[in-house]
């Protein structure tokens, strides 16, 4: 049922936020596997000098090569949760967006007022004839 009294639907600002939250702590995720993208290649190229030069093996608490792994691990966590919180947040959008169209075609549709003036093209006995109502 089409309410032809209230005001033509539109999408709420509860809705546009908290897409847009969800889109913001997204992308902050994917900035944060970005750093700890960085930190690995850092460390695992510390763990490679160490090798170059030498050195004993580290303790495994100290290991470059351990913080590579967890650096590594943490970056791919953050990465796969920032595509998913993006990827849910437009889906929401998408759905409350296409759910409020299809309101705003019924309210056009049943409630819109009749133009005041129009433009039509008519049949007539020698081919075709513009109408202007106003």
């Amino acid at each position: 049922a089409v309410n032809c009294e209230g005001a033509r639907p539109k999408l709420s600002a509860q809705t546009k936020t908290i897409s847009y939250l969800g889109a913001s702590v997204g992308v902050m995720s994917l900035v944060i596997s970005k750093i700890y993208w960085n930190d690995k290649n850092t460390a695992y190229d510390n763990y490679q000098q160490l090798w170059v030069d030498g050195a004993a093996e580290p303790e495994p608490t100290n290991s470059p090569l351990e913080k590579a792994k967890l650096s590594d691990r943490n970056a791919k966590i953050y990465f796969w949760s920032g595509v998913g919180v993006i990827a849910g947040s437009a889906l929401y959008y998408t759905l409350k967006s296409r759910k409020n169209k299809q309101k705003q075609r019924n309210y056009d549709k049943f409630c819109a007022p009749e133009p005041k003036t129009s433009l039509q093209i008519t049949p007539s006995k020698n081919g075709v004839g513009l109408v202007w109502h106003f």
